[in-house]
């Protein structure tokens, strides 16, 4: 028997990915999803009929379930509504969301994480551009993090012509680095040194560039953040110096949320699929 779907809440990723499972045949009802009329105006009705309950990506914002209708929904809610036989996909759900039915957390999905990566990095790019006065092409631009979005984000920058470093702090990462023939520094301490740069880019959740080092780089250097929080520099610390920081927090979502909403929707059935073989 097909699985019913509900997808409560989200921005416009989860209206792209409910659009994209209603079109391949899927039954789904919406609640509370941007752009969308929802299916029922009961959450505890909706998610009665459902086998399969979509939350979005973040999951759980400051304890609610938030959507961009302005309204929010208590995850408790959720929990109490949810038929026992439900298998409920979120992102970054956190531990407090413990409902007594199946949950996973897609933020978590290798695969997914690779492709939001490059997401990230096209994002990232898209606001270098419109943040700095001049081409990316015979930039220079550091990349601090050699994960999965800093190295897709140094190649796709030097693909366009710009000097890229990569700053990381593993032996194994610097291999890498060099492999790509991309320059490489050491995060924290910056030997080849921050005055040269045009652009900042950070990925590492933690604070590694102090005050004193936002103060070495250029007047004109943009930093941009991509890591989540507490991030990688202080905004207000590069207000006080003169340096502009730009925010690039949820990329995927804003720049290309229905490729985004698509490639969820399919590491979800992806999923689903496996469970039946």
């Amino acid at each position: 028997m097909e699985k019913a779907f509900a997808v409560i809440g989200g921005d416009s990723r989860m209206r792209y990915l409910a659009q994209y499972l209603r079109r391949i045949g899927r039954t789904v009802d919406v609640f509370a999803v941007d752009g969308l009329p929802d299916s029922c105006a009961d959450l505890k009705e909706t998610l009665h009929r459902a086998k399969v309950v979509i939350l979005p990506m973040p999951a759980i914002k400051d304890g609610t379930i938030r959507n961009l209708q302005g309204a929010s929904i208590d995850p408790s809610e959720i929990a109490d509504y949810l038929r026992s036989d439900a298998q409920v996909f979120g992102g970054k759900l956190g531990s407090s969301f413990a409902p007594r039915c199946a949950v996973k957390d897609y933020s978590e999905w290798e695969p997914l994480c690779r492709m939001n990566a490059v997401l990230t990095a096209e994002g990232a790019i898209q606001l270098a551009m419109e943040q700095t006065e001049r081409a990316l092409f015979g930039s220079r631009c550091l990349v601090i993090g050699a994960g999965r979005i800093g190295m897709q984000l140094a190649k796709k920058l030097s693909a366009l012509g710009a000097d890229v470093t990569v700053s990381a702090r593993k032996e194994a990462d610097y291999a890498q680095i060099r492999a790509e023939h991309l320059t490489a520094d050491v995060t924290g301490s910056y030997g080849l040194g921050l005055a040269q740069y045009d652009c900042i880019f950070n990925t590492v959740p933690a604070k590694i560039l102090t005050v004193e080092q936002i103060e070495h780089t250029k007047p004109d250097c943009v930093l941009i953040e991509l890591a989540s929080a507490p991030g990688g520099f202080s905004q207000e610390d590069c207000r006080l110096l003169g340096r502009k920081y730009v925010s690039g927090g949820g990329l995927p979502g804003i720049v290309a949320p229905k490729t985004a909403g698509i490639w969820i929707a399919d590491a979800i059935l992806a999923d689903l699929r496996q469970e039946v073989q």
